[in-house]
């Protein structure tokens, strides 16, 4: 998992950090820049965030609250590779 984590981390650093182009028709909805700056430091753009729900957002961590991160495979899935593995 630490191989693929890093695989992915470098991909959204280097997606993250390329330009987007001035595209003449679509100027006036679509900012140009680096994705990061755009992000961190917006340059008159009109802001969406909306007020969490609470209740909802407590649920969904219920949901999730004893998955582990580390453990890309159900444990009946990684005995029976075991078992294979052993066996052969």
């Amino acid at each position: 998992m630490n191989i693929i984590r890093s695989h992915i981390h470098q991909c959204v650093s280097m997606h993250n950090t390329h330009r987007i182009p001035p595209q003449w028709l679509r100027a006036h909805y679509l900012p140009t820049g680096q994705l990061f700056l755009l992000y961190y430091y917006p340059d008159s753009v009109r802001n969406y965030q909306e007020p969490v729900d609470i209740s909802l957002l407590a649920a969904l961590e219920n949901l999730v609250k004893y998955f582990d991160f580390d453990e890309y495979l159900p444990a009946a899935t990684t005995s029976l590779y075991t078992q294979l593995l052993s066996a052969g």
